[in-house]
């Protein structure tokens, strides 16, 4: 069975961890562990994502008499220099850009820290957004130095990759309003996996913006339920047809922070747009329910109602489905959202937001915070004002969850790690399922919950299925994602690049065959010389890239057996009965989806009946759809995401019981006390 192992004293912390807490989760062996609500303190040590946090400077770290208090994340007018001599200077050097009048700076007021139990605070005051800085890292220093504040930046190379620079933001979005700094001034960096550079700095929120969001959606919250059905599904069509006309700036948004070759990035946008698409029509298909009721003096409905404020929690393997998944279905229940994206994967969040918006969104119906995962993680799950939590990422931090969203009795929709198995019978058509397999094992590099992580042959069509594995494996290309013809981009960062490197020595000392793969590629092995224009050599140094590997008469005691891999890696093991196939199939904590080939039809139903797993592929591994349920058994969540089940997460059921009082004296129904079953 697997075990969430090393990972439990870092991750059980986070229950405990204070509201401000400074704290970044260690790399996680689940799903995407990417929404990393957890970690270990914060200063120069190891993030999340294996990059050591920037050193605090004089613009990111506020002095102990400069450090904003809670009622104040928002920067005074005092804060920022205003003079038009200043701003033209500063412009001159290519430090900022004025995009705004900068007019609110001397007038905007406080706001009030509201408390997740007190009142409403009053209207967000507009953020400072009449300087935006962009250019270099050692720009942005010397005008965050000059202005005081530690204020976002894109790179150049990010910048030239999107035709529509609206969508390319350093802010996230409060209450209608784009704020550019955070309380504390904290920052982070976004990072290419595939070149290893900076690509945005964007501000770190924390407790307070997340209450300032909560309190924001709340607000709107009698607004956006009451606003009929087909208002909201338009809106949704709207946002829908502006992310396909986005699609290309989001995918090489997508791309460029993430990873993925850009036609997954795009396979990705059209099923993410098709969600949303999906859930404005089931907007206008709620239903409720009249009863026959026991007695003719009264009549019995039932109503379904948003649950109300959603907080979603999304990861970075795939930063635009995750979301619409969660928010198109929330929306178009009635409810209202604070979004938190994967620090690593920002940027698409982003953009779709500013999609939203632009769609005619109400202010405050979709909010999106960005930064601590602790301390937003820590403010959405204890809020009494936030009612429902939607979560994609680790087992491990799905469970914390949970717990801490049960204290408060909040309802959560879970979808967590897979560690998905594969079977290929003696009858199988094996072309078929070798293209199946490498298609499953090695989209995203690997980084999928659902992808194929254990693969399990019968042995007389073992050596057969093995050759074809191996040679559709050694045609794909290894690069970075924006390269055209690339297969395989990046693993996330090293960390993820480490266990997968810990996975195939584990397997090879434990008898494992390598039949193609098995280590980190050669400059001359990477697409279009190692992307990035840097040089081949540079680039296969900087980029987290591993070749696809294939490891021949796996067994069970190797760590790849175990664990979810997550990354570009597929062991064959050999089974030689339906029984055993499936004992090992089953033989794990997860239960997210499994997959299967054979032409024998009482086969099929029985092992599809047999599998312990939410989602199953009979030839077929391209199972995912807006029109079917997605989620898991067992360890690997609760709830559904998509398809007719996926909008009733985010809704409550109401009974009515409506007394007609029109019965008379004499008739024995019009007695409550006998029609009415004890409670």
């Amino acid at each position: 069975m697997l075990n969430s192992g090393a990972l439990a004293p870092h991750l059980m912390s986070y229950c405990s961890a204070g509201i401000g807490a400074s704290r970044e989760q260690p790399p996680s062996a689940g799903c995407a562990g990417t929404a990393s609500i957890t970690a270990a303190t914060a200063t120069s040590a190891p993030s999340s994502s294996g990059r050591p946090a920037p050193a605090p400077t004089s613009a990111s770290v506020p002095t102990s008499s400069s450090v904003p208090t809670s009622a104040s994340f928002l920067p005074t007018s005092a804060s920022v220099p205003t003079s038009a001599s200043f701003l033209a200077g500063a412009a001159a050097r290519g430090l900022v850009r004025a995009t705004r009048q900068l007019a609110l700076a001397a007038t905007s007021a406080a706001l009030p820290a509201p408390s997740p139990r007190g009142p409403l605070p009053q209207p967000l005051p507009q953020p400072l957004s009449g300087v935006r800085h962009k250019g270099t890292r050692t720009n942005l220093d010397e005008a965050a130095q000059a202005t005081g504040l530690s204020k976002p930046a894109v790179s150049a190379d990010l910048m030239s990759r999107v035709k529509d620079a609206g969508l390319v933001r350093t802010a996230g979005l409060i209450g209608g309003k784009w704020t550019e700094v955070a309380s504390d001034k904290g920052t982070f960096d976004v990072l290419n996996p595939a070149t290893g550079a900076v690509i945005a700095t964007l501000p770190r929120m924390r407790a307070d913006e997340t209450r300032a969001a909560i309190a924001a959606a709340h607000s709107v919250l009698p607004q956006w339920r009451a606003t009929p059905a087909r208002e909201r599904a338009a809106i949704l069509r709207r946002w829908h047809d502006l992310i396909l006309q986005h699609q290309s700036d989001i995918a090489a948004l997508m791309t460029a922070e993430c990873g993925k070759p850009t036609a997954e990035a795009l396979a990705e946008i059209a099923g993410g747009a098709a969600s949303v698409d999906w859930f404005a029509g089931e907007a206008v298909r709620v239903a409720g329910d009249v009863l026959e009721p026991p007695s003719r003096d009264r009549r019995m409905v039932v109503l379904k109602q948003p649950v109300g404020v959603v907080g979603a929690i999304t990861p970075w393997n795939f930063p635009m489905s995750m979301i619409t998944r969660k928010v198109a279905p929330a929306l178009a229940a009635g409810c209202t959202v604070v979004l938190k994206p994967a620090e690593l994967t920002p940027l698409t969040a982003i953009a779709l937001a500013g999609l939203a918006e632009r769609a005619g969104l109400p202010d405050g119906v979709l909010n999106l915070v960005l930064g601590d995962a602790a301390a937003i993680g820590h403010e959405l799950v204890h809020s009494d004002t936030v009612r429902k939590i939607g979560f994609t990422g680790s087992t491990a931090v799905g469970k914390m969850l949970a717990a801490g969203a049960g204290a408060g009795v909040k309802r959560v929709s879970l979808e967590l790690g897979g560690n998905a198995p594969v079977l290929v019978f003696e009858d199988a058509d094996l072309e078929l399922a070798a293209r199946g397999i490498v298609a499953s094992a090695l989209r995203n590099a690997g980084q999928t919950c659902i992808c194929a992580n254990r693969v399990f042959v019968h042995t007389a069509v073992y050596d057969k299925l093995a050759e074809a594995v191996v040679g559709r494996v050694r045609k794909l290309k290894v690069g970075d994602g924006a390269e055209p013809g690339v297969h395989v981009g990046p693993l996330i960062t090293p960390a993820a690049l480490d266990k997968v490197t810990a996975h195939v020595h584990d397997a090879v000392a434990k008898g494992g065959k390598l039949l193609v793969g098995g280590g980190r590629p050669e400059a001359a092995q990477l697409a279009g010389g190692g992307g990035g224009g840097g040089g081949g050599a540079a680039a296969a140094a900087a980029g987290n890239f591993y070749l696809p590997t294939v490891i021949g008469e796996a067994t069970i005691d190797m760590r790849c057996f175990k664990e979810e891999t997550f990354g570009p890696l597929i062991p064959l093991f050999r089974f030689t009965s339906d029984e055993e196939a499936v004992l090992l199939a089953n033989t794990t904590e997860y239960g997210l989806a499994a997959y299967f080939y054979t032409r024998d039809l009482g086969r099929a139903w029985r092992v599809a009946e047999e599998l312990e797993f939410g989602m199953i592929g009979l030839n077929e591994v391209a199972i995912t759809s807006e029109v079917a349920p997605f989620g898991g058994v067992k360890q690997s969540g609760l709830g559904r995401e998509q398809s007719k089940y996926g909008i009733a997460e985010f809704m409550d059921i109401k009974y009515v019981c409506m007394g007609l009082g029109y019965a008379r004296p004499s008739d024995p129904s019009s007695d409550s006390s006998t029609t009415s079953s004890s409670s």
